[in-house]
């Protein structure tokens, strides 16, 4: 997934939240992480991590 030039000042917060999500996710797949995994790494409660 490569990142394109947005013009992330004019997106919404909605917008910007879903590229953020979806850059997330494809790096984590590509490490062949779950969510879990990555919530438990990054020190985050599992039952507070928003699935993507």
């Amino acid at each position: 997934m490569e990142m394109t030039n947005n013009n992330w000042y004019a997106m919404s917060d909605a917008a910007l939240l879903k590229a953020m999500c979806s850059f997330i996710k494809h790096h984590r797949l590509e490490q062949n992480k779950t969510q879990a995994l990555l919530a438990e790494e990054a020190g985050i409660n599992t039952i507070a991590f928003v699935k993507i």
